[in-house]
């Protein structure tokens, strides 16, 4: 069975969710095509960046082997979608790429001292086709001129959106995004 027919399987009851991961796939691939990076890692993290959105915490946490990720998730359960698929991924379909991994795994927030696989799978994330938020469209102009500066911007709409809803943004956002905001990048 193909990612697709799998992720489209499993995401049957839920298919704007699918028609978003093929979004990323779409705009994943464009930025690749821009940027560099490992076309087919970043092809296969966005199939399966998902994969777990629909499950519960206790069927999504069964997959995280390391007590540690289950608790230091715990305030943003969030996390656990992104954890689960990128260990699904390494010990059951047996994808032992840590570009994929790490591009799954951190697909959310992106992490300190990322690859350029796992910027362009947040970004694409955040400004695929399918996404009316505020923000996406600006976003996705500006990753085709300035990678970087897009990832910048979508985590500042994040936190913006986590703020006026009342939400605490986890401080590995906070971190990521002083971080990027005060290192240059070569990509």
């Amino acid at each position: 069975m193909s990612l697709i027919a799998l992720v489209q399987e499993k995401l049957k009851h839920h298919p704007n969710r699918f028609n978003h991961i093929l979004g990323v796939k779409e705009r994943a691939l464009e930025l690749q095509k821009i940027y560099g990076g490992n076309a087919a890692a970043i092809e296969t993290a966005a199939i399966l960046h998902d994969l777990f959105k629909y499950d519960s915490i206790t069927e999504q946490t069964q997959w995280i082997k390391d007590d540690n990720e289950v608790i230091k998730y715990q305030s943003v359960p969030v996390a656990y979608h992104a954890i689960a698929a990128a260990y699904y991924a390494k010990d059951v379909l047996n994808i032992d790429d840590p570009i994929v991994f790490e591009a799954i795994y951190y697909h959310i927030w992106g992490k300190v001292g990322m690859r350029l696989e796992t910027m362009i799978i947040c970004v694409a994330d955040f400004c695929e086709k399918n996404r009316t938020f505020h923000g996406a469209k600006t976003v996705y102009e500006l990753s085709k001129k300035d990678l970087q500066q897009a990832f910048i911007l979508s985590l500042e709409y994040t936190i913006e959106y986590l703020n006026e809803g009342g939400l605490t943004p986890f401080y590995e956002q906070l971190d990521v995004l002083k971080y990027y905001k005060e290192t240059p990048w070569n990509y």
